[in-house]
């Protein structure tokens, strides 16, 4: 939920306004506070979520002010307000609540950027709101950085997929048998984390299992394939596979000889590695490229319709003061 108090009192307003715009250099408040009067005034939002140059602290002379515009909307759509007495630009994107809560992170989109960079200025009270990043208290330095949490997901299980790796060999340099257990469930550890970053820097869904052959299959859906992991027998990733139940193992319901499994599945480990650091960094990139491109061309240069109206908000017989001028 968003930091801010649902009762809209210029203390209230100025302080998420503040919140939202830190950086190095800030919109003037008394012009920010301004556009998100007019936009809550006229408008009437579910949440209005400011985000663009004005929330990255990046705001230039002639620079405009960017919202998120959630509510029961009949329609998304974008449109452009002119303040009647600053008359500063206000770039306005429309959304349905119901459906950003669920769509919000699809890579390449306005929401993705909006929910990264982001920050809430205004909940109406007792209304359904869905928290940005920053909201729920990651630096805004970090969101522009991973972009988001799934980001954040990828690379960590990227990095702990690389670490089991070098502590299953770890475990083996002078093994007993519960040495080779203990390998093997870091191999498995290794194999699952690494499949599963892939989906997620694919930004697909992450079924949640520890079954590697599951796991690969899906991977093979979003056209990840790793050679060495397809040529182990389905039988052999099913006995790996119970080294990662509850997040631990039991070395009786493990393998009669994890000496020999532990030999057999080190290669597609080892494959899952090299692959994964080369292949999830790629996706990340790509997709931070997406982020950065919709949020030129969506947002900066959303076409405007003329005698456009709010969807679902304004009664027919006000006209704008300014607002939607072109």
């Amino acid at each position: 939920m968003s930091t801010m108090s649902t009762t809209a009192t210029s203390t209230d307003l100025d302080a998420a306004l503040t919140a939202a715009s830190a950086g190095p250099n800030p919109p003037p408040l008394d012009r920010l506070r301004a556009a998100a009067e007019y936009v809550i005034e006229r408008a009437g939002p579910d949440q209005l979520i400011l985000f663009g140059s004005a929330s990255r602290g990046e705001f230039r002379d002639g620079s405009d002010f960017d919202f998120l515009v959630l509510g029961d909307w009949s329609d998304a759509d974008s449109d452009r307000w002119t303040h009647p007495v600053t008359h500063d630009e206000i770039d306005l994107v429309f959304e349905k609540t119901a459906e950003v809560a669920i769509h919000r992170w699809q890579a390449g989109t306005v929401q993705a950027v909006v929910f990264a960079e982001g920050a809430t200025v205004f909940t109406a009270p007792r209304r359904t709101t869905v928290p940005t990043l920053r909201d729920e208290g990651i630096s805004p330095e970090k969101c522009m950085r991973e972009g988001k949490y799934e980001l954040d997901k990828a690379v960590d299980m990227k990095n702990r997929a690389t670490t089991a790796m070098k502590n299953a060999d770890n475990c083996v340099d002078t093994p007993g048998e519960e040495d080779w257990h203990t390998g093997c469930q870091r191999l498995q550890e290794c194999i699952e984390k690494g499949l599963k970053s892939l989906r997620i820097a694919n930004n697909a869904v992450v079924h949640y299992t520890h079954e590697i052959g599951f796991l690969r299959d899906r991977a093979a859906d979003v056209g990840e394939r790793i050679d060495a992991l397809n040529e182990v027998p389905d039988d052999t990733l099913k006995v790996l596979s119970k080294y990662g139940l509850g997040g631990g193992y039991d070395s009786a319901q493990g393998s009669e000889d994890p000496e020999k499994l532990f030999r057999d599945c080190r290669p597609a480990a080892v494959e899952c590695t090299k692959y994964i650091g080369k292949r999830v960094p790629e996706l990340l990139d790509t997709r931070d490229r997406e982020r950065r491109a919709a949020q030129r061309t969506a947002v900066e240069d959303a076409p405007l319709r003329p005698g456009h109206q709010v969807p679902g908000r304004l009664p027919a017989d006000r006209t704008r003061s300014g607002g939607g001028d072109r």
